[in-house]
């Protein structure tokens, strides 16, 4: 999924937007938000009783829905 953020996503947003500099801060901060598995489990810990997800776009986005 970094691969498509760096490469995909950065280019494309270069592009409509015309602002390198925004996108090129978007693909290194990426790196430091947590893993669709990881932010599960950190779910759970905090007392969530179900807790799924489904990633969207090759893994480099993932919607999170957690039932207490």
């Amino acid at each position: 999924h970094q691969a498509y953020v760096r490469h995909f996503v950065f280019r494309l947003g270069w592009l409509i937007s015309g602002s390198r500099e925004s996108y090129a801060y978007l693909a290194d901060s990426v790196s430091h938000y947590y893993h669709a598995e990881a932010l599960r489990k950190l779910l759970l810990e905090a007392g969530f009783g179900r807790v799924s997800f489904a990633r969207l776009f090759w893994g480099a986005a993932a919607v999170h829905v957690a039932i207490k």
